[in-house]
C-alpha cells in the first residue's frame, strides 16, 4: 500500500479536470499549461493506483473510481482550507480568562495594549467565582488567584500581592473598645472571609498574638 499522500496540486487538477472532462480548460482555469494538468493527473493515478479517467477520443471521462474520489478530495482541500483560516484566526486572537474581581484593574490595561496592538483581538471570559482552576485546551491565558502553581510546566507570573485587612464598622468598634472586648467575644459574629480554605483570619490571629 502506497503511504504517499497527494500534493493540493494533484488534488486541484484531478478536481478541475473532473469540471471540465477537457485538459486544456482545466489548465486556464488554473493558469497551468496542458502539460502540467496531464503530469499532476498521471501522478495522481500512480499514486493512488487506479486510472481516474478514461482516455477516449471524444474526450475525457471519469472512470467509477474517479466519480467516487470527486467528493473526496473536495473534502480534503475543504478541509485543508478551513484549517489554514482557523490557524491564521487563532494567531491573531487571544483567549483571556480571569476572575471578575480583577475587572476593574484588568480593563484599562486591555484597552491600552488594544491601542499599541490594534491587529490582535484579546476574547476575555470572565468568571465570578473568586478562585478559578488554569484551562489552556480553551484558553491562551488565565489570571488566578492564588499561590504560583508548581506542578504546572507553563510560564507564571505574579501580577500583584494582596493585602487583607480586618475591618469592622464604627460602631462595633466603639462598642468594642467601651466594653473592653476580649478575643474570645469576636466569635460571636459572622466573619467575611476572602478565600475558602478561610486561611487569611487565622494568619492575621496568628501574628496578632
Amino acid at each position: 500500500m502506497n503511504t504517499h499522500l497527494p500534493s493540493t496540486k494533484n488534488l486541484q487538477a484531478f478536481l478541475a479536470t473532473a469540471e471540465h472532462l477537457n485538459f486544456t480548460h482545466a489548465a486556464q482555469s488554473l493558469n497551468m499549461t496542458q502539460g502540467a494538468i496531464s503530469r499532476q493527473i498521471q501522478s495522481l493515478e500512480e499514486l493512488i493506483g487506479v486510472s481516474l479517467f478514461f482516455r477516449q477520443a471524444r474526450g475525457l471521462s471519469l472512470t467509477p473510481e474517479g466519480s467516487k474520489f470527486v467528493p473526496l478530495a473536495e473534502d480534503i482541500l475543504l478541509r485543508m482550507r478551513n484549517a489554514m483560516l482557523e490557524v491564521a484566526e487563532r494567531s491573531n486572537r487571544i483567549k483571556l480568562n480571569a476572575p471578575s474581581c480583577v475587572t476593574s484593574w484588568l480593563l484599562p490595561r486591555l484597552m491600552s495594549f488594544q491601542q499599541h496592538y490594534p491587529d490582535i483581538e484579546v476574547e476575555l471570559t470572565s468568571s465570578i467565582k473568586h478562585q478559578i482552576l488554569p484551562n489552556f485546551d480553551t484558553f491562551d491565558l488565565v489570571i488566578v488567584y492564588g499561590k504560583p502553581a508548581q506542578s504546572l510546566s507553563v510560564t507564571q507570573h505574579v501580577l500583584f500581592d494582596e493585602m487583607l485587612t480586618p475591618i469592622c464598622s464604627p460602631e462595633l468598634w466603639n462598642k468594642v473598645m467601651e466594653d473592653n472586648w476580649q478575643d474570645a467575644d469576636l466569635a460571636k459574629f459572622t466573619w467575611l472571609h476572602a478565600d475558602i480554605e478561610q486561611r487569611d483570619w487565622k494568619l492575621w490571629l496568628n501574628k496578632g498574638g
